[in-house]
């Protein structure tokens, strides 16, 4: 399911709890016939088949101004549909087989409400939502070694790691760029850890040991049959902050320090909020303690030992 602009899960699952409240008239009414007034030769039609045909149509309406997709639309006019627009008043099977139909969409609709309720426990936790490019995770420091409450300005923050991220690292590791590789291969098992294997979606942060206050790290996982809308995993990526953004009713920052993506996230149509990571934090071209890959404890003696060399005096070269 992917929600349309504006639309958050908790007005989408109310809509649905609606319709499946709407079911019940097909299901309660009678196989009994009664003059069909549209109708310009005078027909009886079903009481029964006419409630559901009329619930049909009004379900495939409602459903396509709540989602993008049209999975769940498209499933209303499936083949047992038509079989029942086809059937006569008081045929010997038609009750049997719209209750089936009845139970059938009131399944689907149950399940939608659960994601859709699911969707909105994202929103439950407090703190700042900030999801993190790519170029987040590869060119800055580690996500524990900045000060993120004071970037944001708020007390609680959630750093969000969305799966076409994820994704995008585990494609570095194996990628061409040795830089990007080395990094890659040190973020992976970090993360893997710290989510481990029972199936926890966030932790706290600790530098040193130490908890950060107030800052987790949380993985949005896409939902089950979730279907990428591209192959470009940074229209993908904020597909997926949108998405988060509508089903928490809440604003989504992007964090990133990538030129490409700040453009695009500020043509968001979700209108997403950008925070913009200074050089300040960006890994260094050369790190003694990490080869050529930024800024961990040894990076900061290099300011400091090239301005020895520039203040030291020169000497003239001995002859000889």
């Amino acid at each position: 399911m992917r929600l349309r602009t504006g639309i958050t899960a908790a007005y989408a699952a109310e809509k649905l709890g609606e319709l499946r409240q709407e079911l019940q008239e097909p299901r309660n009414q009678a196989d009994e016939p009664f003059l069909n007034p549209r109708s310009e030769y005078g027909e009886a039609i079903s009481l029964k088949i006419n409630a559901y045909l009329n619930w049909a149509q009004d379900a495939e309406t409602g459903l396509r101004r709540l989602f993008t997709d049209t999975d769940l639309a498209d499933a209303v006019f499936a083949d047992r549909y038509w079989h029942i627009a086809g059937l006569h008043v008081g045929s010997p099977y038609g009750t049997r087989i719209i209750n089936q139909e009845v139970d059938h969409q009131d399944a689907r609709l149950a399940e939608a409400i659960e994601t859709l309720k699911q969707w909105q426990e994202l929103g439950e936790r407090p703190g700042a939502l900030l999801a993190l490019d790519t170029n987040a995770f590869l060119q800055f420091r580690p996500y524990n070694e900045i000060p993120w409450t004071a970037l944001a300005g708020a007390d609680q923050v959630r750093l969000i790691l969305t799966m076409p991220v994820l994704d995008e690292i585990e494609a570095k590791k194996q990628g061409s760029n040795a830089r990007l590789k080395k990094r890659a291969r040190k973020i992976l098992p970090r993360l893997d850890r710290a989510f481990g294997d029972d199936g926890r979606v966030f932790f706290q942060i600790e530098k040193d040991g130490i908890p950060m206050s107030g800052v987790t790290l949380e993985i949005l996982r896409d939902p089950p049959g979730h279907r990428r809308s591209s192959t470009d995993m940074d229209a993908e990526f904020l597909d997926r902050c949108e998405f988060l953004q509508s089903a928490t009713a809440r604003p989504v920052t992007i964090v990133t320090g990538d030129t490409g993506m700040k453009n695009r996230a500020r043509g968001s149509l979700g209108g997403l909020k950008l925070l913009t990571l200074s050089d300040d934090y960006r890994l260094k071209e050369l790190d003694p303690d990490d080869g050529s890959l930024g800024c961990s404890s040894g990076c900061s003696s290099i300011p400091r030992v090239q301005q020895r060399l520039t203040d030291s005096p020169r000497r003239p070269c001995a002859k000889g």
